[in-house]
């Protein structure tokens, strides 16, 4: 049904989205660990699910607020 519709529009979503980043990332050595990443981009997507209008630049924010000064430096 839609609901399952839905889900892998979800992991779909996140895939792109940590794709791109990855790319970003990348040129920086990767100092930022894929798991911070992926609770920044899980936070975003979750907002947008309860309607708010969210974006890339959203996980960036997440990311800024990390306690991990190369998470923060890197965002």
């Amino acid at each position: 049904g839609t609901a399952g519709q839905t889900q892998s529009n979800q992991e779909n979503l996140k895939a792109t989205v940590t794709e791109i980043f990855k790319q970003i990332y990348r040129d920086y050595g990767s100092l930022i660990r894929e798991t911070e990443l992926d609770l920044a981009i899980d936070k975003i997507i979750q907002k947008r699910q309860a309607g708010e209008m969210v974006g890339m630049l959203d996980v960036i924010e997440e990311l800024a607020q990390n306690e991990d000064d190369d998470v923060k430096h890197l965002a």
